[in-house]
């Protein structure tokens, strides 16, 4: 496909098509009304799913394929494991720790104080599942396989 208008136009169309997916994620903390947020959210959808269709027309089915190809690249591509240095190991056992005491800040301002507005909870709670995936994915996968064998059942030696 030659660079030109309509590809520009699709491709930001398409990235605009993406944008109603971030804002649905942070219309909880909008502080609207339920009725509105809602009446928000089906129509920045619909102007989404809008977008999306006429940039598929603008670039055609050529530039299409080849993004589909490209990101089935991205996903086959051979898994090939590093071992983790012990900093990085430090880091994610620390973060993985650190990781628990949002829970417990809200559990002890909940119980002392009772005055935490519920948009700082879920922002608390979100912060400590965000440094538990951001931990997980430091620590990798042999620390993942470490800890799911401490959950299996030991067969009997009879």
């Amino acid at each position: 496909m030659t660079k030109g208008w309509r590809l520009y136009l699709g491709v930001a169309l398409m990235l605009y098509s993406t944008l109603p997916y971030l804002a649905l994620a942070l219309l909880p903390f909008l502080g609207l009304p339920l009725a509105e947020s809602g009446t928000f959210a089906i129509a920045f959808f619909a102007t989404g799913e809008a977008a999306f269709l006429a940039a598929i027309a603008l670039v055609g089915k050529d530039f299409i394929v080849s993004v589909k190809t490209r990101l089935m690249q991205l996903v086959k591509r051979p898994y090939r494991p590093r071992p983790i240095s012990r900093a990085r190991h430090r880091l994610g056992i620390v973060l993985l720790v650190l990781s628990l005491i949002p829970y417990y800040l809200v559990l002890v301002g909940e119980l002392f104080t009772g005055a935490i507005a519920p948009p700082t909870v879920a922002l608390i709670l979100l912060a400590g599942e965000l440094l538990f995936l951001i931990a997980l994915l430091i620590l990798g996968n042999p620390f993942w396989e470490r800890l799911k064998q401490l959950f299996a059942y030991p067969e009997p030696t009879v």
